[in-house]
């Protein structure tokens, strides 16, 4: 028998005994670190392992770590020795994810497919709700059937959404890869990378200066100096010490406490030199550990910009975007105003969009270069108008040194004056009132509502520099202002028209949302109880055996007088090519079986009234064929006379007998009538003798309608010119 010690070399290091058989790798398109292992970890070891943040893949059989770090790094090196490259790509894996997914996905639809087949099947008799009949022998089977179908609609109802998820699920894994990939997607998360390295550059900076200064402290001759020295130092670098012996459990002390030497009773005295020998411990090693960072972004930086090459690139960095130009984003074509660089190097665009004006290069998905005429017109329409200083009516005051103290987040020399009928745009000064003199009070105003009014912002006029009045009115500036709409208005007008979207393909075998309320409506959907005694609803399979002897043909007028649940008049419509070939008459006594025979009526093609009559009566209360009915509830008709009858009657207490040869006065000369009634001494004697076919069917024909009473089918004739 192989062992572990077999398979895999055991190396001792001075931390942990480090198993041969593991392999790691990362990913610069996740940032994932991977531990790929051929046996089991040790308890330590995945204790660690876990511990670091990895988690465990089932399907993939490797352990993932949601990012990298350098802990988690260390952690693999010690382990494996070396971290490889992952050899597949971000879109193979959503690829197998995708493929899992829809394994997921076939599982929940096969569990659906058969609970609702299941469900199909019990109810397959129980067309428009089977009730429930109360002190039957069929109400507990019934109760249990209705359980059943009940618990196996739930049931597939959760699994069709459960198999509509995974669907998503799958899609989404290759879009989400796909979309990654996109240069402006590739682009963003670059300057993502960017700003972070910034980030771990200025901690790094911070830990080097406080290296320096904590350096340069040490080496102070002067104790006192020294002293308040590491006081401003510690406010400055935040230098947390190791416990000692003496401090209070759950207290750690800070380099400050320690030399002021404050709260005694918590943390144990410290010298000079023990602070300072954390200082130079401590922040080498912070130092060590963001130059770490700073590589890895390097790094990472790298490839992506060797990625983003590889794909050719944004728009923008293709062309030399140009006020005047136009660019196409979210589905439209804009005017270029304004071109916002850093470094050289285009960040941002101004255009003639109406809410968000400004649109960053990486969503410039197509550009167009400017003529020098339309870059012209641009420049001169989108120039800033001059800059004047005059006493304008509701300006404030102030002087060129006044002005100079204003911090720059309180003042602006941008703020526009519209042009009027006596002179044209131009800009002010504009400041908050507590640093100007404001302008008179109108008269009737308070002194509380001058303190508000120091609050606001106001134009202002600079009294000691030199005076310069709004220029006079233009027809040029008009034109101008003329021209850059008709340019704003053409690149709007170039604008396509939107392409519609395209629905993503979905598996037809999965319901759509309304079917799956519809069914979810149906599992919820109680089943009616009913008091029905005596009601044996007539087999399937029997049903349709009664109407094939009663030999039914289209335009025939048939009755049923028994019509219970309706499986006999399913059997009759079945026979037709269509509800309009036939005249059916379904005779029931209990108000909730004749709602169901309508409902059916209602479900089937072409039933109306005139060719699917309910009647809702006692059949021995219709003392003959010219009694009067209603069938419908309307005005009352003559019951008539019947081409072919098929029935199932009631059998307790020989009713069966009684309600046959009640039957037979309503059938047509050359009639026929075919029942099942029960095969018994009386039923023999009085029946029997008269059938044209008296067949007793097997045992049990009716065991699963909750009786086990002998039965056999009898077909009669009646004689012509009856």
């Amino acid at each position: 028998m192989t062992t572990a010690n077999d398979i895999n070399e055991v190396e001792t290091t001075e931390t942990e005994t480090t198993f041969s058989g593991y392999s790691a790798t990362y990913s610069p398109e996740d940032n994932k670190l991977r531990l790929y292992s051929l046996h089991r970890l040790p308890a330590e070891t995945y204790n660690r392992v876990k511990a670091a943040g990895f988690k465990w893949a089932p399907k993939q059989e490797v352990f993932v770590a949601p990012m990298w770090t350098p802990s988690r790094e260390d952690l693999l090196l010690e382990l494996c020795g070396e971290i490889g490259d992952e050899d597949t790509t971000l879109l193979d894996r959503a690829e197998q994810r995708a493929e899992r997914f829809e394994d997921y996905k076939e599982s929940r639809i096969a569990d659906a497919q058969q609970a609702q087949n299941v469900s199909d099947q019990i109810a397959e008799r129980l067309w428009g709700g089977q009730p429930i009949l109360v002190g039957h022998h069929s109400e507990k089977r019934a109760r249990k059937d209705q359980e059943r179908i009940h618990n196996n609609m739930r049931k597939a109802v959760t699994n069709w959404k459960t198999a509509s998820y995974w669907e998503q699920r799958a899609a989404g894994a290759i879009h989400h890869a796909k979309y990654k990939e996109l240069p402006a997607v590739r682009y963003r998360r670059i300057k993502g990378l960017e700003a972070d390295q910034r980030k771990r550059q200025r901690a790094f900076d911070h830990s080097k200066d406080g290296l320096e200064m904590w350096t340069k402290c040490q080496n102070e001759q002067d104790k006192d100096r020294q002293k308040q020295f590491a006081l401003r130092l510690s406010s400055i670098y935040r230098l947390t010490l190791n416990r000692k012996e003496g401090d209070r459990e759950g207290f750690n002390a800070d380099a400050y406490t320690a030399i002021t030497g404050e709260f005694p009773n918590l943390y144990a005295p410290r010298t000079i030199e023990e602070i300072f020998e954390t200082a130079l411990r401590v922040f080498p090693r912070s130092m060590e550990y963001e130059q770490r960072w700073i590589d890895h972004y390097t790094n990472r930086i790298a490839y992506e910009k060797a990625m983003l090459g590889e794909s050719g690139g944004i728009v923008a960095e293709k062309h030399d975007i140009a006020v005047g130009g136009r660019v196409f984003a979210s589905g439209e074509w804009l005017l270029v105003l304004k071109v916002n660089k850093k470094d050289g190097a285009v960040t941002s665009v101004k255009t003639n969009r109406r809410y968000v004006s400004t649109l960053k290069v990486e969503d410039i998905k197509e550009y167009k270069a400017p003529t020098a005429e339309e870059t012209a017109a641009v420049q001169k329409a989108t120039k800033l108008p001059p800059l004047c200083n005059y006493p304008g009516e509701g300006f404030a005051t102030c002087t060129q040194e006044q002005w100079a103290k204003i911090h720059k987040d309180y003042k602006s020399q941008s703020h526009r004056i519209a042009a009027t009928e006596t002179t044209a745009a131009h800009r002010v000064r504009y400041a908050s009132g507590v640093y100007l003199t404001l302008p008179p009070m109108p008269e009737g105003k308070d002194s509380t509502e001058r303190s508000n009014q120091r609050h606001r912002y106001y134009p202002v006029y600079v009294t000691d520099a030199k005076r310069i009045d709004p220029p006079a009115p233009k027809a040029e500036a008009d034109e101008t202002r003329a021209t850059l709409q008709k340019m704003a208005a053409d690149a709007r007008a170039e604008n396509p028209l939107p392409k519609p979207r395209t629905a993503p393909e979905r598996d037809s075998r999965i319901p759509t949302h309304e079917e799956m309320r519809e069914l979810k409506q149906q599992a919820a959907q109680g089943v009616a109880v009913v008091v029905v005694p005596q009601l044996f609803p007539t087999p399937v399979d029997l049903a349709r055996r009664m109407v094939q002897e009663a030999g039914v043909f289209p335009g025939e007028r048939v009755l049923e007088p028994s019509a219970g649940t309706g499986n006999i008049i399913r059997a009759i419509l079945g026979a037709f090519t269509g509800a309009d070939c036939g005249r059916i008459v379904a005779v029931e006594l209990n108000k909730h079986l004749a709602a169901g025979l309508r409902e059916q009526r209602d479900r089937t093609l072409y039933a109306r009234e005139n060719n699917f009559q309910v009647v809702e009566a006692d059949f021995i209360a219709i003392t003959g064929p010219d009694a009067c009915v209603f069938p419908n509830g309307g005005d009352p008709v003559p019951f008539g006379k019947f081409d072919r009858i098929v029935m199932n009657p009631p059998f307790q207490n020989g009713a069966d007998i009684k309600h046959i040869e009640h039957a037979m006065k309503f059938l047509k000369p050359k009639g026929r009538l075919v029942a099942i009634c029960a095969d018994g001494p009386r039923q023999n004697d009085r029946l029997k003798p008269i059938a044209r076919l008296w067949e007793s069917l097997p045992a049990g024909t009716f065991k699963d309608e909750g009786t086990n009473v002998n039965t056999a089918l009898l077909v009669y004739d009646a004689p012509e010119g009856e």
